[in-house]
């Protein structure tokens, strides 16, 4: 299970971090439809939080 949480946080925070930088492009030409991008970050940020409450609580055991 350690794994397969720290493989879901890696592949969030790279999914994160490319869906900031779709969003910069984005508003930087002028294009503010980036409502798919932020549901991204989002999801993204759900499933960071959920990865880092698992780890303390497994630390607690």
């Amino acid at each position: 299970m350690k794994k397969a949480v720290k493989y879901a946080s890696l592949i969030a925070s790279a999914a994160g971090i490319a869906a900031v930088t779709a969003m910069g492009l984005k508003i930087a030409a002028n294009d503010y439809e980036i409502i798919a991008e932020c549901l991204i970050v989002g999801i993204c940020l759900i499933v960071l939080f959920a990865c880092a409450v698992y780890t303390i609580a497994k630390k607690d055991e």
